[in-house]
């Protein structure tokens, strides 16, 4: 009988899961990630890192997932990613991670910290710095740093649009304007409010 391939192993390990059969599909992820086939590796992280069909050792499941992620998986980093954005924040390792990310342009790890920035305004203070540039032509990545700033205090706000305006960010412009024709949180100057609101009609 010829053996079973990684890929013949992973298969089984999912149609194991699907019938919730994880004591199998883990055995079944073992032995194609002993072989080195990186889907099993990151489905065998994910049975330690919830234990399912294992004993629950996250330690063990970051590393696998890790290596998922080192060997190619494409799913691991935004795994990785939501882990340590939601239930270890303050790991240092997985702060790296999710800054590297976002850096080089992973949009699905810049969309998964957005998501729980604004779901969670304090986690802003860990990644203003990697969000703030993104801001500028992102609106959703300027509304959660808004949002951290305006529960700090509300004229740190009007200083964070402030230095939006001088980065060019239209929307901080808008915004900062109706601050001063409306008379939020600044006193009311129709001068400067008309100033900031023509500079949306210029191109530079």
């Amino acid at each position: 009988m010829a053996e079973h391939t990684a890929e013949d192993l992973f298969a089984q390990g999912l149609k194991a899961a699907e019938k919730n059969d994880f004591t199998t599909a883990a055995g079944c992820y073992q032995q194609a990630a002993d072989m080195g086939h990186p889907e099993a590796i990151f489905e065998l992280g994910i049975c330690y890192l919830f234990g399912d069909g294992v004993t629950e050792d996250r330690e063990k499941g970051l590393a696998l997932i890790t290596r998922a992620k080192d060997a190619g998986n494409a799913t691991a980093l935004a795994m990785l990613a939501k882990y340590y954005l939601t239930e270890a924040p303050e790991n240092m390792a997985g702060q790296s991670l999710i800054r590297d990310a976002v850096r080089n342009g992973n949009n699905t790890v810049l969309d998964l910290l957005k998501q729980v920035c604004k779901a969670v305004p304090d986690r802003v203070k860990l990644y203003a710095d990697d969000l703030k540039p993104v801001a500028v032509t992102d609106d959703d990545a300027l509304f959660a740093l808004l949002q951290y700033h305006m529960q700090r205090d509300e004229m740190a706000a009007i200083h964070f649009l402030e230095e939006m305006v001088e980065l060019n960010c239209r929307t901080a412009r808008y915004h900062l304007g109706m601050c001063y024709m409306d008379g939020v949180i600044v006193e009311k100057d129709e001068e400067k409010a008309l100033a900031l609101l023509r500079g949306l009609g210029d191109n530079a």
